[in-house]
């Protein structure tokens, strides 16, 4: 479903439906998810739709930047190591309008549930958006309209067996990937004890010709000074 659309076009996904069309008023653009409803007129005379995987932050409104990946099994990562795993993440569905150099956002939907965490301290910790994952040596199927898959590098940095059970992530930093297939990332986890680790995103996809998406948080003209995010609180 993702990639760019010439107008008029109707998708339909189960639980989900997307059209824009041409009618007296204009420009009509509907969507339909999970029961979720969305309805706009636009007014113009030849715009492009391009459809793509976003940053899991948007809904149901931008509550944190964060995100917080829980693992359903603890890792045990052997000290002076460098290794990786596959694990997945939420996505969202971004529908942009406008010409490929500079699109603006139309809509922005989702067929996942939305939980957040606190991570950390109570009265200090960060609110994260949350999800739980299974851990993987290989490439995991995956729908590409629910959820991507992330190759995690892990870099030991000390001296003991560190167990791993949670990576929290600067999301604004995110760099998507995306196929008919897939969708992906890849990112950095340096850790330096048994409480600390600091997280990266990688600026690459997991196979070649993967398109980018588009950062929601650059269109959106944001400042976003680094994609690290120090883990202080545990791993």
């Amino acid at each position: 479903m993702y990639g760019s659309y010439k107008i008029p076009f109707i998708i339909e996904k189960p639980d989900l439906s997307i059209s824009l069309q041409k009618e007296k008023k204009g420009l009509t653009y509907r969507r339909d998810c999970m029961g979720e409803t969305e309805e706009k007129v636009i007014l113009s005379s030849g715009s492009e739709i391009l459809i793509q995987p976003v940053e899991p932050l948007n809904l149901p409104r931008q509550i944190s930047t964060y995100l917080l990946l829980e693992f359903a099994t603890t890792l045990i990562v052997e000290p002076q190591s460098n290794s990786y795993v596959f694990i997945t993440f939420p996505v969202e569905i971004g529908v942009l309008i406008g010409k490929k150099q500079k699109p603006d956002l139309l809509d922005i939907f989702s067929l996942n549930d939305h939980k957040y965490t606190l991570y950390g301290d109570p009265d200090k910790g960060i609110i994260c958006k949350y999800w739980r994952t299974e851990i993987y040596r290989e490439i995991p199927g995956t729908d590409p309209l629910e959820q991507g898959v992330m190759k995690l590098h892990l870099n030991n940095q000390s001296d003991s067996w560190i167990k791993v059970n949670k990576a929290v992530f600067k999301a604004t930093g995110m760099k998507i990937y995306y196929n008919t297939e897939m969708v992906s990332l890849k990112a950095n986890m340096k850790i330096h004890d048994e409480e600390v680790a600091e997280t990266e995103f990688i600026n690459s996809g997991l196979a070649k010709g993967m398109k980018k998406s588009n950062e929601l948080f650059t269109l959106r003209k944001l400042s976003v000074h680094s994609s690290k995010s120090v883990m202080l609180e545990g791993i």
